[in-house]
């Protein structure tokens, strides 16, 4: 995906792989439910992000779309829809204004530091050696942040916060989900976890 800085293309693209899941539990079924859940998630924060492009705000609009995505892609790799997702735009802080640079760098820093508090609060609820065990312990290791400069994805320049807010927020929503799903407990500072579609 080529480089933009409205990120339309992005919402579009999340929008359309959305509309065609084809959600793959009974619906009034717990496991429906849930996915219901992961559903409404992902519609709540693509029309949060479409609010942030109306009003120009960058920042915003490109955390609610990882965040959207991460719920979507967790909710494809947990089973709960069929389907597939587009490729995670990586922004670059050229791409945002000069009067949000320091808004995109303080975010940044904060979300680094609630992704760290937040996957240290929780542990693993499915019994060790089950199928879901392990699917909850790869996911709580894929998502804890480390350290900022080293993080970056395969390919990433660890050193853009607008990269590093697109991978923190795409791997909070992982957490989220996973959190939803019934693959973990909270331990330690629920605040740090929505309990229904919160507001950035």
């Amino acid at each position: 995906m080529n480089e933009y800085s409205d990120f339309s293309l992005y919402l579009s693209a999340l929008s359309e792989a959305f509309e065609r899941l084809e959600f793959s539990c009974r619906p009034a079924s717990p496991l429906g439910r849930v996915s219901d859940e992961i559903g409404e998630m992902v519609a709540s924060y693509l029309s949060d992000a479409a609010c942030f492009q109306n009003h120009q705000d960058l920042v915003n609009e490109y955390a609610s779309l990882a965040y959207a995505h991460g719920w979507l892609d967790a909710g494809i790799h947990l089973g709960f829809f069929s389907g597939s997702s587009p490729e995670m735009y990586r922004a670059r802080a050229s791409g945002f204004p000069a009067d949000q640079q320091e808004r995109l760098l303080e975010k940044t820093y904060r979300y680094h530091r609630m992704l760290t508090d937040a996957s240290v609060s929780v542990s693993i609820a499915p019994e060790y050696g089950s199928p879901l065990y392990h699917t909850a312990s790869a996911i709580l290791e894929t998502v804890r942040p480390g350290d900022l400069v080293k993080m970056g994805d395969a390919g990433m320049d660890g050193s853009d916060p607008a990269l590093l807010l697109g991978v923190l927020s795409y791997r909070y929503g992982w957490l989220d989900a996973g959190l939803r799903s019934g693959l973990y407990r909270i331990i330690a500072h629920p605040e740090l976890f929505p309990t229904a579609p919160a507001r950035w």
